[in-house]
């Protein structure tokens, strides 16, 4: 049966059961070496041509302390492999599994940008429902995940309906915010530019409810970051060109990213919006679930980078601007550029407030936790906030310092007034940064050359993955979830 199964001969398997017998059966595979064994000459090369691509670091992964870095957005594995072949003598290039072998064995990298879309709770109850067999914990982790997407799905139809508010009320306007992925200056298609580092692009984007109508604030990181302080700053420039008059209540919705959505420092800004807009009442803060947290402003940055799959080479902002604003012929996207002058702190108001931890009836405050923040005309100095949408009531921080009084009791004065340039000579770049670009500037039209010659470096910025320079952070880093 078994030389009937395998179909080979009598004489086969009685040489083999005769060296069996007589232990002189060896296993003698390998020993030449094999034709195709990587030499260590192939393997230096391999990890040389992984480290000319540049790395960066995650700011959200600081608080882990880990070593891990990441490759710019686009770089994959097969990209790279590509790049590594065009540059090899036929001769002497491995595989792409040694390749990448080598990748996966040699170092901590990653091809990918860390992403902040996935919500937390529910890969944490997923997680702990399928590692416990207890029917009664699974029960109470469905229920909890069950009131978990109840929540998500309340703030998600309470920011449909204050839409559709906002269009039918002539005295409210909802407007939605966020920051777009960054885009990377120049875009070529040159070998090249895979090994250098490249200037990012910052935009952000402000959805309208009144009109459906989206606005690009574009900038770049010399002018500017991307933290709490400018995104209040670019709120405040669309507020005082674009609201009218007749609007009493503005309402903001946001993700959850408590760096830029929610903090002392944009409530400051907003404190300012309402000083110079007079004829508005209150502005009312609310945010998303973390993880649930679809705006239409996504809607629009997927526009955007469909447009930009079909470009392949953009030399400066006003390349970017063309494409988002012919993106599509319905309802086009606005674009606003954004100058230094825009970027305004409030560094000196801070001076003149009590950043408070509890509320008036010394609760203690989580700002991770506020689902709505709102400040109001009449009340300059009193925070409200609630930790869940449609509560019933408020709970009041009082900013006011309490011991003497400030120099400027006028609030007016107190505020709007005390706003400083955030950037008043330009936001530098970091030195390896500027001189990879230096080195490809031959690649860039004589006409947009002088747009980077403009920029200044500072060898103490931290590269980082997510546009942030970490050392010039205007927020704390978060640790983990929220």
């Amino acid at each position: 049966m078994f030389i009937n199964t395998l179909q080979i001969s009598t004489k086969r398997v009685n040489s083999s059961l005769s060296k069996v017998r007589t232990l002189s059966v060896s296993d003698k595979r390998g020993i030449a070496g094999g034709h195709n064994k990587m030499t260590e000459h192939q393997r230096n090369y391999v990890i040389n041509h992984i480290n000319k691509f540049p790395r960066y670091k995650s700011h959200y992964c600081r608080a882990h302390r880990n070593e891990q870095e990441f490759l710019p957005v686009g770089t994959t594995l097969p990209l790279m492999y590509k790049l590594y072949n065009e540059e090899t003598p036929k001769k002497d290039c491995v595989s792409f599994s040694s390749y990448r072998k080598i990748f996966l064995t040699e170092f901590n990298l990653r091809t990918k940008a860390p992403k902040k879309d996935t919500c937390n709770k529910c890969d944490t109850f997923q997680a702990k429902a399928q590692s416990t067999s207890s029917i009664e914990e699974k029960q109470l982790l469905k229920s909890e995940h069950d009131a978990h997407l109840l929540e998500a799905e309340c703030a998600r139809k309470q920011m449909e309906a204050d839409l559709k508010e906002a269009f039918e009320n002539n005295e409210l306007e909802t407007l939605t915010f966020d920051m777009e992925k960054t885009l990377p200056l120049p875009r070529l298609t040159t070998n090249i530019i895979f090994y250098k580092r490249q200037l990012w692009l910052y935009d952000c984007g402000i959805h309208s409810g009144k009109n459906n109508k989206a606005v690009c604030n574009l900038w770049i990181e010399g002018q500017a970051g991307r933290g709490a302080q400018e995104v209040g700053s670019c709120i405040k420039k669309y507020v005082k060109n674009n609201v009218p008059e007749t609007v009493k209540r503005l309402i903001l919705w946001s993700d959850s990213c408590g760096g830029q959505n929610r903090n002392i420092k944009i409530i400051l800004m907003f404190k300012c919006v309402l000083e110079e807009n007079p004829s508005l009442d209150s502005i009312q803060l609310k945010f998303l679930t973390s993880g649930h947290s679809f705006l239409p402003n996504d809607s629009d940055f997927g526009d955007i980078e469909c447009a930009l799959k079909r470009q392949q080479k953009l030399f400066s902002p006003e390349d970017y601007a063309n494409v988002i604003k012919g993106c599509r012929k319905r309802n086009p996207i606005e674009v606003v550029f954004l100058e230094k002058n825009d970027f305004v702190g409030t560094g000196n108001i801070e001076k003149l407030i009590t950043n408070r931890k509890k509320d008036v009836n010394e609760t203690k405050i989580n700002w991770l936790q506020i689902k709505e923040i709102k400040i109001q005309q009449d009340k300059p100095y009193s925070i409200f906030i609630i930790n869940m949408h449609n509560a019933p009531d408020y709970s009041e921080i009082n900013i006011k310092k309490r011991q003497g009084r400030p120099k400027n009791v006028d609030n007016h004065i107190i505020f709007l007034n005390n706003l400083e340039p955030l950037w008043p000579r330009g936001k530098p770049v970091a030195q390896a940064k500027l001189d990879d670009i230096t080195s490809y500037l031959h690649l860039i039209p004589a006409a947009d050359q002088p747009f980077y010659l403009h920029l200044t470096g500072d060898a103490i910025l931290e590269e980082d993955i997510d546009g942030y320079n970490v050392a010039a952070l205007d927020f704390e880093l978060e640790s983990g979830s929220d």
